[in-house]
């Protein structure tokens, strides 16, 4: 059993528009000085999860509002890292999503998007900029259940 909180989204978790949650990965790194290998050393909580494992979704778990919002059967986890890119000579910058080391396309990005209750990419990239500062890449599990 694994339990996920949210503390925002809960309309969106109860009608089902968000089927999955991405959540940033915690994992210690250790970086080589010499050959710049990086190699991980504590994993974070999310990468036991595997397809089949019971996921009890809460509401705000451990205060006193709590409130369990369903249970559901975890149908997929997978790993993405998420980025902002800005050339030197351009006024604006790109954010990215990369699956297995591979860029997403914008169509797969706005699926992605959709699946996690954010009605297209941008409102996504800008949710995740403000929470945790994407100018440095970041990765992220993606679970998605039903």
């Amino acid at each position: 059993m694994v339990a996920i909180n949210f503390s925002v989204f809960k309309d969106k978790v109860l009608s089902g528009k968000k089927r999955q949650t991405i959540r940033l990965c915690k994992c210690e790194y250790k970086v080589d000085s010499d050959s710049l290998k990086v190699t991980r050393l504590k994993k974070c909580r999310w990468h036991s999860l595997k397809k089949g494992d019971k996921l009890h979704l809460f509401w705000r778990q451990r205060r006193k509002d709590c409130e369990k919002l369903l249970e559901a059967t975890c149908e997929r986890v997978y790993s993405i890292h998420m980025g902002f890119k800005r050339d030197e000579n351009e006024e604006y910058g790109t954010y990215w999503v990369k699956y297995q080391g591979k860029r997403l396309s914008d169509a797969a990005i706005g699926r992605l998007a959709r699946r996690d209750g954010f009605k297209n990419s941008y409102e996504l990239f800008r949710w995740f900029d403000a929470q945790y500062c994407l100018n440095k890449p970041k990765e992220f599990r993606v679970i998605s259940w039903v």
